[in-house]
């Protein structure tokens, strides 16, 4: 199979993928490709399967930033924020953009249950690699349909993200929040004006 390498100018709206929670053979949805400086894709995914317990009859749901550098094969990191639940309920991954410095790809997860749902934040060091993803849940919301995203940084490195109106000033490694306070300068993702999407 020949893949085809388009590139896709970004419009205003997050980077999303989403599915329902099913079982199948790589059951999964993957946010479109950041490229960095090195030329290494990062994108982030949200994968399910039957849980494959006995007469469980409930879904796993799974979420992995996937690295491909240039001439590799893709290797997927676990985030850490798997979950057994319900079927059909909605899984979704935003993919928001690397920290001004250019060191970590941000981004967010939103799982729904019977009442309600979780987001979470997803903080992956480029530097680190394989060892670095860090995914923590992090807010209660109604559903995924309330507009999730990192907004950039503080200059702590803490990451500044939105569900719904609110913004919260959040760090993976501490798994606290808090307000945006008066004088917190945030510092903007930076996506460039194009991704790269592979599409067979």
């Amino acid at each position: 199979m020949v893949l085809a390498v388009i590139l896709i100018t970004l419009s205003a709206g997050p980077n999303v993928a989403t599915l329902d929670c099913s079982a199948g053979t790589d059951v999964r949805a993957d946010t479109a490709a950041y490229t960095a400086v090195d030329g290494t894709t990062y994108a982030l995914a949200v994968k399910s399967d039957d849980d494959h317990s006995s007469n469980s009859h409930q879904c796993q749901s799974e979420y992995v930033v996937v690295v491909k550098a240039a001439g590799k094969e893709a290797q997927e990191v676990e985030v850490g924020t798997a979950a057994i639940g319900e079927y059909d309920r909605r899984l979704m991954v935003v993919a928001s953009g690397f920290t001004e410095d250019g060191t970590r790809l941000l981004g967010m997860t939103c799982e729904e249950g019977p009442h309600g749902a979780e987001v979470g934040l997803v903080d992956f060091s480029l530097a680190a690699g394989v060892d670095a993803a860090r995914g923590i849940e992090m807010l209660p919301v109604k559903n995924c349909a309330v507009p999730i995203s990192v907004a950039g940084t503080l200059a702590s490195g803490e990451a500044v993200v939105e569900v719904g109106a609110r913004r919260w000033v959040m760090a993976a490694d501490k798994g606290k929040r808090r307000g945006l306070k008066a004088g917190d300068v945030v510092r903007a993702l930076k996506v460039g004006t194009e991704f790269e999407v592979e599409r067979p």
